[in-house]
């Protein structure tokens, strides 16, 4: 019997102040509450071997005992009167030692304790490492207790991806995570709003404004084919506000946007076709394309503002255009954001810096590195040491505004660890070069 709680069960019925009956009872008139205590004597009666009766014992907020319902209580005190306990078992009495008391959560110690009452059977709670793991390197205190072992032994990453590089240092931890241990986790839970909105939050913004964007650039290669705006459609699909607000959203990202195209015109007129790269950089080999490309060199752009990430992929972008020289492109790069645009021209040991970027790479596959493109690219712009890690704690932790600290992979990836150690100011040095070659437009 469940839910046998002290004011659950017997129902209370409490009857409307006009009901006569109530206001003169007789002998004989239905009762709710004797109803429920006849079907609790039934019950008992009923069974045959065992029964068992489930109550909430701990009040949820300050943990103090609850009563079971007071027909619980009197089968209690009758089993209390008829029958003691256990000679081994001092201060119990007989209904105590037929109680369970079960912890209220499944991850609780009290589960995986010992005790053949409240154990549980359910792997994924337990305390201690799960075996798979401790092959691999687990320890109880971190995440890892040392480096993985690497992919292939025989020939270690002596292959890398281009595109595959570019996405380990747009967010090196979540790479681990993701392509060594396989931990592909929501970090977003999708779930509809309770309210309509009249206003968007910064991801839907940079989408809808990068679907403007690509329609303002078709419109510019094609101007034989002008296709309408995209206003009701996406108002229509619910990604804009209805009516007058949308509108105004819209107007305000197609002129932003619009600025964008404009700044990009003069040196996108001239496309090229992809390169397909095959580098030898030292003893590695670097495979995959370099799009994006025209004449005036390589131009990539994106309707937001200018992150730490853009910089860096463009920087690796930058030394494979220099590695690879195509005759018809220019050896400069440039990203148009919409606060500002930045290029790279010339570089004094392109091989070397991306070969250090390559080598960072390869460790980075067996365990997680110590570098937040936020958090690096803020203490790498500071001129001091002490300025620096000032710079570094402030976008690391949260404080008024949402630090670094709070995505998702590196709560798991840098448990019980110090992420701003000596480690995160060596990888953090990575931008200074990316710094002094970066030019402001």
């Amino acid at each position: 019997l469940l839910g046998m709680n002290d004011l659950d069960y017997p129902r209370s019925q409490r009857t409307p102040a006009f009901d006569l009956m109530a206001q003169r009872p007789h002998l004989g008139d239905r009762s709710r509450r004797d109803d429920d205590r006849y079907l609790f004597i039934e019950a008992l009666l009923s069974a045959r071997t065992h029964i068992a009766f489930s109550w909430v014992g701990r009040d949820q907020q300050d943990n103090s005992p609850l009563p079971p319902s007071v027909v619980v209580s009197e089968l209690r005190d009758y089993i209390n009167r008829g029958w003691s306990a256990d000679r081994g078992v001092k201060e119990q009495t007989a209904a105590e030692s037929l109680t369970v008391e079960y912890p209220l959560q499944p991850f609780s110690r009290l589960c995986f304790s010992g005790n053949p009452k409240t154990a549980s059977y359910a792997s994924e709670w337990l305390p201690g490492p799960p075996t798979s793991l401790v092959s691999a390197g687990y320890s109880g205190s971190g995440f890892l207790q040392g480096p993985l072992p690497l992919l292939s032994e025989a020939d270690p990453c002596q292959q890398v991806d281009l595109s595959r590089l570019v996405r380990f240092w747009n967010h090196p931890v979540r790479f681990f995570l993701e392509q060594r241990m396989g931990l592909r986790s929501r970090y977003n839970d999708e779930v509809l709003p309770e309210t309509e909105a009249f206003a968007l939050d910064h991801l839907q913004k940079y989408v809808l404004s990068r679907e403007i964007l690509r329609r303002q650039c078709q419109s510019k290669e094609n101007k034989s084919q002008q296709a309408g705006p995209p206003l009701y459609r996406m108002q229509a699909a619910g990604h804009l506000p209805g009516g007058r607000f949308g509108h105004i959203l819209y107007q305000e990202m197609e002129h932003n946007t619009a600025v964008l195209v404009k700044a990009l015109e003069p040196i996108t007129q001239k496309r090229v076709d992809p390169e397909e790269i095959n580098l030898r950089v030292e003893d590695i080999r670097l495979t995959g394309q370099l799009s994006s490309l025209y004449r005036t060199g390589r131009i990539t752009f994106r309707p937001a503002t200018l992150k730490a990430g853009d910089c860096l992929k463009l920087w690796i972008h930058h030394l494979v255009l220099l590695l690879q020289s195509p005759a018809t492109v220019q050896p400069v790069s440039i990203h148009a954001a919409l606060d500002e645009m930045v290029s790279f021209q010339e570089v004094e040991q392109p091989e070397k810096e991306l070969a250090t970027l390559i080598r960072f790479f390869q460790q980075g596959e067996t365990e997680p590195l110590h570098f937040y493109p936020k958090t690096s690219y803020a203490w790498a712009k500071a001129r001091s040491e002490a300025a620096a890690w000032n710079a570094a704690r402030r976008t690391w932790y949260t404080n008024f505004y949402r630090g670094e600290e709070e995505d998702p992979a590196y709560e798991i990836a840098l448990r019980a660890q110090e992420p701003l150690d000596q480690q995160f100011a060596e990888l953090a040095e990575l931008f200074h070069p990316v710094m002094n070659c970066m030019k402001k437009l």
